[in-house]
């Protein structure tokens, strides 16, 4: 039973409990109860690029797109927040602040957590506690 064991390695870690994880070709992206997301470049190691989301609470779930020029985040405090992220975001140095000017939006509209988020390039949905699946579209969050 031990032929093919697998040891895995840590590539992302938060100062409390980790919730969500998004991959998107070399970028690794995590988000956690510490209310941060981590964003790391796969084919480059170094230290993560982290921000803090403003939420109020944990981030439970972040989704970033394909292309890494939008990304959603939903928390602990029933609020989806959406972000345009700097084209260049993977080559950042990590502590350089390159969430600044990126949040555009909060959508509420969830009476309790958001526990996943996930979008296309029409639509964004989420789910909570309150037991709902909501359904935005992007056009309306422009």
């Amino acid at each position: 039973w031990r032929e093919g064991l697998v040891h895995p390695t840590v590539v992302a870690q938060h100062n409390m409990a980790t919730y969500g994880i998004s991959i998107r070709g070399d970028a690794l992206a995590t988000s956690g109860e510490d209310g941060s997301v981590s964003v790391r470049n796969l084919a480059a190691p170094g230290a993560p690029i982290v921000a803090s989301l403003g939420h109020s609470y944990g981030v439970m779930d972040f989704w970033l797109d394909p292309g890494c020029r939008r990304a959603a985040s939903g928390g602990f405090d029933g609020l989806v927040k959406l972000w345009k992220l700097p084209p260049d975001i993977l080559d950042r140095a990590s502590g350089e602040d390159v969430w600044r000017g990126t949040y555009f939006l909060s959508l509420a509209g969830h009476g309790g957590p958001v526990i996943s988020v996930t979008a296309d390039d029409d639509e964004i949905l989420t789910t909570s506690f309150d037991g709902t699946l909501r359904r935005w579209t992007w056009a309306g969050c422009a």
